[in-house]
């Protein structure tokens, strides 16, 4: 598993199997009414994806406790860091998938 360091915090990252992007896939996906078909909401997709992919981190509380990861936690993060560790996730997971990736 990768250990990727972000702004001093350690986080171990797993590439997901086909049949956890099956499933987040399936929880993001709403009806879209105007277009009448389905269509996969991008923000809850990568946040499931994130959460799906992170495995331990070094984060802790004021009393110097180990966060759990949970919805919250994640959902909870200052958006620069969500927004660094969900490069970090999506390069590890979709890459490889993409022979035209510009990650």
């Amino acid at each position: 598993m990768p250990k990727i360091t972000i702004d001093g915090e350690e986080y171990q990252i797993e590439e997901i199997t086909g049949a956890e992007d099956l499933h987040v896939t399936q929880e993001s996906t709403i009806w879209d009414r105007a277009s009448n078909r389905p269509r996969v909401d991008l923000e809850k997709y990568t946040f499931g994806i994130i959460l799906a992919s992170l495995k331990s981190w070094s984060r802790r509380d004021s009393e110097g406790k180990e966060i759990p990861i949970s919805r919250e936690t994640v959902g909870a993060l200052p958006r620069k860091l969500f927004a660094k560790l969900s490069r970090e996730v999506t390069v590890l997971n979709f890459e490889e998938a993409s022979p035209n990736f510009q990650g």
